[in-house]
């Protein structure tokens, strides 16, 4: 009875092997790729990571953006402002608090002097560790041109760094 046994089981992974190995390997496959694809999360392209749009305040029609990035063991803030006055001058800060409470002002940003496109653009050196700027307790707003430095037109709140 032991060599039918050994036969039968050899015959029998014989049979799953070539089974297996052969024929319909599309399920395998798509079961190997699925694995592949989700075993590791695919990386946020960098340009983007840290790429904030501002929320307008009051009645104010200016739209933008920031990116906030490590630079030189400080932060780099570089804003976007669009839909504004040719020739107007938005001073913009770093604030303590949220929008809906915006607090004191942690870092003056540079000016952003709206040219013939009704945009701007600003990029500040901030002598801040990124750390320090993105710990969930801090906002960049710009004001209306013509004050000092004006209400507030647009705030965008700068999340916790992960």
């Amino acid at each position: 009875a032991m060599p039918f046994a050994r036969a039968v089981c050899s015959t029998l992974a014989l049979v799953l092997f070539v089974g297996a190995c052969s024929g319909n390997d599309d399920a395998a496959d798509a079961v190997a790729r699925d694995t592949t694809i989700s075993s590791a999360p695919a990386p946020m392209a960098a340009s983007n990571a840290n790429r904030l749009t501002f929320t307008a305040v009051g009645s104010s029609a200016l739209t933008g953006d920031i990116s906030v990035e490590e630079e030189n063991g400080g932060t780099e803030i570089d804003v976007t402002i669009r839909n504004s006055t040719d020739g107007a001058v938005h001073k913009g800060y770093v604030h303590s608090g949220t929008c809906a409470s915006i607090g004191a002002v942690v870092a003056p940003l540079n000016d952003i002097r709206i040219d013939g496109d009704r945009d701007g653009d600003s990029e500040t050196q901030l002598q801040l560790p990124m750390a320090t700027v993105m710990n969930g307790q801090h906002t960049v707003v710009y004001h209306e041109a013509g004050g000092n430095p004006g209400a507030p037109a647009v705030c965008v709140a700068i999340p916790a760094h992960m």
